[in-house]
């Protein structure tokens, strides 16, 4: 077996190939940003140099972003030798100390190229090769791609069908009718067991022939004369079974021989005999009659029996060949079918996503590959590839051939996860490329989980034999990261254990008789626990860290839709709600069923029956009694004949959507629907299918009956496409329910895994369909056809059963490793006993038995592991709920007797403006005549405008460092971050970055004699950004504020137009507090100024930011009335912190920095706005707005 050795992300080798084995929690996402960083700094490449690829387009966008933020704090610990708490970046620091300026633009350029990067999906990576490289590829030009492929599949299927079917003899056709084993749909359906497999071994041989037609011939020559025996010694016959003295009447029982005797008369009576014989045809057959004889007697002899026997024996051998043909034709069907979908889908030119690997997997291996590998090799030096158990055969053949051996090619997965075989996953794929690798690492710190929980979990699977049954798969105990900050879970305030088995047994549960009573035993169990602490954290009982345990934090883990619906229904019995996140199709839902109805009754709105069916759902929901008179003359009065016609003219005139939305308004389909306790599922899946059924409508143009066909069609396909999956709910605080599948990758405080004691056996149904296995090389092998003396099939029937277990305990770690605090699991002992979870609890076959074995792991674990033992009672409502409920019933709250004063508010600059009497345009600035108009510079009259980009501009300047930004490197890292932030191209980067420095390098122009200002002089310290002011405002109306305009008119700071501009607002008696944040407030030379980012575009030219338009636009806007009440906040702050302040000397003046129109080629006339209002006007402003007594309050 290959050796491990530990992962050390600083220090591993940049080159060769190496698989790292990344335990559940252990940091997988954070060494492949390592690694990137690495590649950067050490090796100087690029961003598009680095190949990325993982498997879903969520994963790519979160891994994007992680690394875009790592590349972000690289820069700046280089760039300014700052600690960023990231062992990573800081490592990598000290590591590369001495070349700190050539990493730190490295690390800028891989910043600002970062939209160049090559982080894929596997699909993405195919389609991206496929199309820059069509001449080397042969792919064809503008190939379309479709996300769903059933139509095609299915009218492949038919097409088989016609050509192999149709022409088949008699006997044949009615036999694989009888059994619906080849039917179109049983093809269609077979693809989908094919799974993602492309070399795939077929058995039978699809080349291989079977000849029935002699044995055919046989057993219809020998049913006839079983058919002339019966009719001529019939009664005899009859005679002989009910009454002989031979027969022991305990196998020959009068009344089950009357039944006997009626099969055989319809066998017997049928055009076209099957070899299918009913159940007690040997009952009929000499050696059924011999072995029904008493002992001491001569078994009763009859011609009829041995025809019987003779003739039973045909038709076995007829029904094993019937069969071999059928599988024969399975087999040829999936060879037919990969050929025939690939010819068709290029005769269309289309592209499945699917058929980009194929097409990639195609190419690469074909000896005129060369070429493109070579150039693959060139533009990617370092392949990273994500989730490398969820490759496939194909996939890991088109990785190694291009990078192995040739650049850093890092696989980085974890065995015990890989569940997605249904989808074509191989874990053999990851097996094989173990002992290609050059190096082996494994991550061992788990930083997801506490450490009660990562003990818990050593111990299960720690001390088994091969735990995940192949050796090749070893469990490697992880431990608790020591620096994981998980915030701990208390109940009551003890901490929880990390796993909690409830065991349910069969004496406390006396009326459980099945599997599916000790379902909804179990689920009921889990629903009361569920509920229990909820009700605890919503009374700071059960607590995270220091906020409550709230519904999100919680989520249940099941196998099976069935169980997420059972589980959901009894939380729902319990008021808890809960959403079942990605489970389901929507096409299986109650609610296509009732629209499939609604669209035949509006197709065929004359047709009462069909109104009648439509009118029964609970979408419409009429009463018996209403529906026995919808469409009866003199009775129905609602009309409801003639308001479906109406529907249909309305689908006819204006489309299907506007007749959804007219029905639904006025059959009320939504307030009806959430009615119901599953209210919310039930409406999220109505407006889905009205989305799917109105896209349908647009792209094939289908009107009433055609879409309603198209719905019965979709309804009876099977498919995996992202259409056909069930929305969300919504899951604001909300219990999730999500299967085990879709919960990889996923994590959360609280989890629960109610069923993981049921896989005890293996779903032998699936048989119908063949089984695939792996065989002793690692190739995949399906087989078609189940003779169960066949000792080859035995062999690869355990085989399968083997690869079925080891998934079984792959989805079983991933359950249990979900969690960061603590783990339920629910336990019957005499039901998982031969599970998996079973196995493990017992050791392998070391203890006994389950209970035993928990014996054992409780002495292991210690204090992290919990038994619980679950008693009927404890499935009652949880009594913290009943008794919530009845507080709720009873408790009343405190009546409020006074009455609050109107006027009484907490008002703002903002409330006050919006209040104005006259109806003025925002103000739109033009050049005077005569003037010189001279273009703003750099494109910002072209930048957009409104609130969005003034938010990201003032965010910009809010997060600069003025004194940094003549680092360029430095200011576009800012720039960028803000623009991606708030959605702006990277393409206005240059644009924003020249107007920051335009803005800062300006001066600003002072008073008095004092020297002018440039804001790049001006530090972080010394400046205060987004300055929050309250002062409590005494009763004051436009009026009173207009007359303490009126009383400083001889300020040179006041207009004389800025009293009646107040009288204009029309706010009502206000008193309480004002509140506002003021953009900035610096300090230079010993004064204090106030300034605000104005991001108004004025105009297009210059002149539109001169002082003397400014002052209109401060006059319209009312924005000289927030400068001084952000002045009169700022000089209240000044006298409580600054000794011996005096307004005179230490407040510097207010800005209103209109950041478009400033350019120091320029000059402060244009773009600045600035004042000082007199000491006077302050006083009398502050008298006239502040309540001095705190009566305001």
């Amino acid at each position: 077996m290959k050796k491990f050795d530990r992962f050390d992300i600083l220090n591993v080798p940049l080159s060769g190939t190496a698989l790292v084995e990344a335990a559940a929690g252990t940091g997988k996402t954070y060494a492949i940003v390592g690694l990137y960083l690495r590649l950067v700094a050490e090796q100087g490449l690029d961003v598009d140099q680095i190949l990325v690829v993982t498997f879903t387009e969520a994963a790519t966008q979160e891994l994007k972003e992680k690394i875009r933020s790592a590349l972000r704090r690289a820069f700046m610990a280089f760039r300014h030798g700052v600690s960023t708490g990231d062992p990573v970046v800081d490592g990598l620091a000290e590591k590369l100390q001495e070349k700190r300026d050539l990493v730190a633009r490295r690390f800028y350029r891989a910043l600002v190229s970062f939209d160049d990067s090559a982080v894929f999906t596997i699909h993405g990576f195919c389609s991206r090769v496929l199309g820059e490289h069509a001449f080397e590829s042969g792919a064809l030009f503008d190939s379309r791609l479709v996300t769903n492929q059933d139509d095609l599949k299915r009218m492949v299927a038919e097409d088989f069908w016609r050509i192999n079917i149709c022409n088949s003899s008699p006997v044949f056709a009615n036999y694989i009718l009888e059994k619906g084993s080849l039917s179109p749909e049983t093809l269609s359906s077979l693809l989908a067991s094919r799974g993602g497999h492309h070399e795939i071994k077929l058995v039978p041989d699809p080349d291989e022939r079977v000849d029935t037609k002699k044995e055919e011939a046989l057993f219809l020559k020998q049913f006839k004369k079983v058919v002339k025996q019966w009719e001529e010694h019939g009664k005899e016959i009859c005679t002989i079974l009910r009454e002989h003295e031979s027969l022991m009447r305990n196998k020959y029982r009068r009344d089950w021989v009357d039944g006997w005797i009626g099969a055989m008369e319809n066998y017997l009576g049928s055009e076209i005999p099957s070899p299918e014989l009913f159940a007690k045809f040997e009952k009929f057959t000499a050696k059924g009659i011999a072995e029904g004889s008493k002992n001491g007697f001569t078994p009763v002899e009859h011609d009829f029996f041995k025809v019987c026997q003779k003739f039973s024996k045909t038709a076995a051998n007829l029904k094993a060949l019937f069969d071999r043909r059928v599988a024969l034709l399975k087999s040829r069907f999936l060879k037919y079918a990969q050929q025939e979908l690939k010819k068709r889908k290029r005769f269309l030119n289309v592209l499945y996503f699917d058929d980009l690997i194929s097409n990639l997997h195609e190419i690469t291996v074909s000896g005129s590959g060369s070429a493109l590998i070579g150039k693959l090799r060139k533009r990617y030096r370092a392949a990273l590839i994500d989730e490398f158990q969820d490759t496939d055969p194909l996939q890991y053949d088109i990785f190694s051939l291009i990078f192995h051996g040739k650049a850093l090619f890092c696989m980085i997965g974890d065995p015990k996860q890989a569940i997605y075989a249904f989808r074509g996953a191989d874990i053999f794929a990851y097996l094989k490329a173990v002992p290609m690798a050059d190096a082996a690492y494994t991550l061992n710190e788990n930083w997801r989980s506490r450490p009660g929980l990562v003990k818990c979990v050593n111990a299960l699977f720690e001390g088994v034999k091969n735990p995940f049954i192949y050796k090749r798969i070893p469990f490697r105990p992880v431990s608790p990261a020591a620096d994981a900050n998980v915030p701990e879970l208390s109940l009551d305030g003890k901490s929880c254990p990390g796993l909690c088995f409830r065991v349910l047994r069969k004496n406390n549960f006396p009326d459980t008789r099945n599997k599916s009573d000790w379902n909804d035993v179990i689920a009921a169990d889990t629903a009361a626990r569920v509920a229990k602490l909820v009700a605890m954290g919503n009374k700071s009982r059960a607590m995270i860290g220091e906020r409550q345990l709230e519904k999100s934090d919680i989520a249940i883990l099941v196998r099976k839709h069935a169980q997420a619906n059972l589980v959901h229904e009894k939380l729902s019995a319990l008021k808890v709600h809960s959403t079942i996140l990605k489970t389901g199709d929507i096409f299986d839902s109650h609610e296509a069923f009732e629209m499939e109805l609604f669209l035949w009754a509006v197709a065929f709105a004359r047709d009462a029956g069909l109104v009648k069916a439509a009118c029964a759902t609970d979408m419409i929901g009429y009463d018996a009694g209403r529906i026995e008179k919808t469409g009866v003359s003199g009775h129905d009065d609602s009309g409801t004949l003639e308001r479906f016609a109406r529907y249909r003219d309305t689908w006819q005139k204006k489309g299907f959507m506007a007749m959804f939305q007219e029905a639904a308004r006025k059959e009320k389909f939504f307030p009806k629907l959430a009615a119901f306790p599953d209210g919310e599922r039930r409406c999220t899946n109505l407006r889905h299918l009205g989305e799917l059924l109105h896209q349908a409508s647009l792209e094939e143009n289908l009107g009433p009956e055609r879409l309603a066909r198209w719905l019965v069609r979709h309804r009876e396909m099977q498919g995996e496409s992202e259409e056909r999956q069930l929305r969300l709910e919504s899951d604001e605080n909300a219990v999730k329910i999500i299967t085990i599948h879709a919960s990889k990758g996923l994590e959360y405080p609280v989890v629960f895994c109610p069923f993981l004691g049921d896989d005890v056996a293996l779903n032998r149904k699936r048989r119908d369909k063949g089984f695939l296995f792996h065989d002793k090389n690692d190739k995949a092998v399906l087989v078609l056809e189940n003779p169960d003396d066949d000792k080859d099939i035995k062999e690869w029937r355990d085989r399968w059963e083997r690869e079925e277990s080891a998934e079984d305990v792959r989805l079983l770690y991933v359950a249990l490793t979900r969690a960061k605090n603590i783990c339920y699991v629910s336990l019957v002992p005499s039901m998982a006993e031969n599970s998996r979870l079973g196995f493990l609890i017992k050791k392998g076959g070391k203890h006994e038995n389950i209970d035993k074995g928990l014996d054992a792991l409780l002495q292991k674990a210690g204090d992290s592991l919990v038994v619980e033992k679950v008693l009927p009672a404890d499935l009652e409502t949880d009594p913290l709920l009943t008794a919530e409920e009845q507080d709720s019933n009873t408790l009343e709250a405190r009546r409020f007797s006074r009455t609050l004063p109107s006027d009484w508010r907490v008002t703002s600059f903002s409330a006050l403006r919006q209040s104005t009497v006259d109806d003025l345009s925002r103000h739109a600035a033009s050049d005077e005549a005569g003037s010189f108009a001279v273009s703003l510079p750099e494109g910002m009259e072209s930048f957009p405008a409104g609130a969005m980009p003034g938010l990201c501009l003032h965010e910009i300047m809010e997060h600069l460092d003025f004194t940094m930004a003549k680092d360029s490197g430095y200011l576009e890292s800012v720039v960028a971050d803000g623009l991606e932030r708030y959605g702006f191209s990277h393409d206005w980067l240059g644009t924003v970055c020249s107007m920051v420095q335009r803005v800062i390098t300006t001066p600003l122009p002072a008073e008095g004699g004092q020297k002018s200002i440039l804001l790049s002089d001006i530090p972080n310290s010394a400046r205060v950004n987004e300055m929050e002011f309250f002062f409590p405002l005494r009763t004051v109306t436009p009026n009173i504020l207009r007359n303490a305009y009126m009383e400083t008119g001889h300020d040179a700071a006041i207009s004389d137009r800025l009293p009646d501009r107040i009288g204009k607002l029309n706010f009502s008696q206000t008193r309480g507090f004002v509140r506002g944040f003021i953009d900035m407030v610096f300090e230079s030379g010993g004064r204090y100024f106030i300034v605000d980012w104005k991001s108004n575009l004025l105009g297009a030219t210059l002149e539109s930011y001169r002082v003397d338009n400014l002052r209109k636009v401060m006059e319209m806007e009312y924005y000289f009335l927030q400068a001084h009440i952000y002045a009169v906040a700022l000089n209240r702050f000044l006298q409580t912190r600054l000794d011996g302040y005096d307004y005179r000397t230490h407040f510097g003046g207010i800005y209103y920095l209109f950041l478009r129109g400033i350019d120091p080629d320029a000059g402060p006339e244009y773009g600045i706005y600035r004042e000082t209002p007199s000491a006077k006007f302050i006083k009398r402003l502050t008298e006239c707005l502040v309540d001095q007594t705190g009566r305001g309050v």
